[in-house]
């Protein structure tokens, strides 16, 4: 759905179609059904978050209309919620960066206290999210709730998002500033003395 998606420019291309956004999930799943009415048997495969979330929601009456491997929402949700995620590679003995992710108000103050700073704060899950905000810094104790609440899922994206993902208010994340660096570039630690502390909203 963008003018400037890199699949546009490919030489195998032979014709394009223009959709509504993703993020009008609606719409965009309407014009799917109504492509595949018309011309059936087009191979349909998501390049996005949104896109595979979409579909994956709306996936076996899909498959009537397209030729489509799409895995169900609840095999989903756990590769698009963070949270989740990242229980699943602690499970498996993969490392993690230290994570909160806190779920009220009062557990907010309680990573505040108990946290290094600077903090990373990422939304548990992008998916139908406007504006492409993907997190930010927090230097100081007193912004983390600002910037926390500032990244929850509206009650409006979690009726879309439906059951599998709504319950994602809180947010992890995965990336920390070295503090002894004067440089602000984000990076990634795998170890460290002082781990790598992220929280989320």
């Amino acid at each position: 759905d963008a003018a400037m998606a890199p699949a546009r420019w490919s030489r195998h291309v032979r014709r394009i179609v223009r959709c509504p956004s993703t993020k009008d999930a609606a719409a965009f799943l309407g014009w799917l059904h109504d492509f595949g009415d018309r011309e059936p048997g087009h191979v349909l495969y998501p390049t996005s978050d949104d896109a595979a979330w979409i579909i994956a929601s709306d996936r076996e009456a899909l498959s009537r209309k397209f030729q489509l491997y799409s895995p169900t929402p609840d095999a989903l949700a756990p590769l698009l919620d963070k949270g989740r995620l990242m229980r699943i590679a602690k499970e498996v003995g993969l490392a993690v960066p230290t994570t909160w992710l806190p779920e009220s108000e009062a557990e907010v103050e309680r990573v505040a206290r108990e946290a290094t700073f600077p903090l990373f704060v990422k939304p548990r899950t992008q998916v139908l999210a406007l504006g492409g905000g993907k997190g930010g810094q927090v230097q100081r104790p007193q912004d983390l709730f600002a910037v926390w609440q500032a990244t929850s899922i509206s009650p409006e994206r979690a009726e879309l998002l439906g059951p599998a993902l709504r319950a994602t208010r809180s947010c992890s994340g995965h990336a920390a500033w070295d503090q002894g660096s004067s440089s602000r570039t984000p990076r990634f630690r795998r170890r460290s003395r002082r781990g790598c502390h992220a929280c989320g909203a």
